[in-house]
């Protein structure tokens, strides 16, 4: 990215340089949380057969039974402790997924807002449309509209 922005000045490098920067948190702390979905999502499939084979073991005659079942099976135990995990972190990367997309968001609104201020001239106006075609092409932010 250096390489295509050398022409412009320093100030715009630094803001597309963090633009870049907080697009590809946001992007990673997405696939963080997509993992951790599908995670859960193992993790939950693994506990209803864990449930269900509680069931056919103890033939569910008995509720106090299939409770002492229940408390006492290590797959079973192992099973809700790796959802609640998997829960927890899922809950933790929405969280962080939203804060990123926030800032990403805010980075790029500014910088559309601020746009005739960065490029105040005729000649700069054109590498303008060249850097944003850039973004556009390499980085795939779109800097044309809101």
């Amino acid at each position: 990215m250096k390489s295509r922005l050398e022409g412009e000045r320093e100030g715009i490098q630094v803001l597309m340089n963090e633009l870049v920067a907080r697009k590809q948190k946001w992007e990673d702390v997405e696939k963080a949380k997509s993992r951790w979905s599908l995670f859960l999502l193992g993790c939950l499939a693994l506990l209803v057969f864990a449930v269900y084979r509680l069931f056919i073991e103890s033939g569910a005659a008995s509720s106090t039974r299939l409770i002492s079942v229940l408390t006492t099976d290590p797959f079973f135990i192992g099973a809700a402790v790796l959802c609640a995990i998997g829960y927890w972190q899922l809950r933790f990367f929405s969280k962080k997924e939203d804060k990123a997309e926030k800032e990403y968001e805010e980075l790029r609104l500014d910088i559309i807002a601020r746009s005739p201020e960065l490029w105040e001239d005729d000649r700069s106006w054109k590498k303008r449309e060249q850097t944003y075609a850039f973004m556009k092409r390499v980085h795939g932010v779109n800097l044309y509209h809101k």
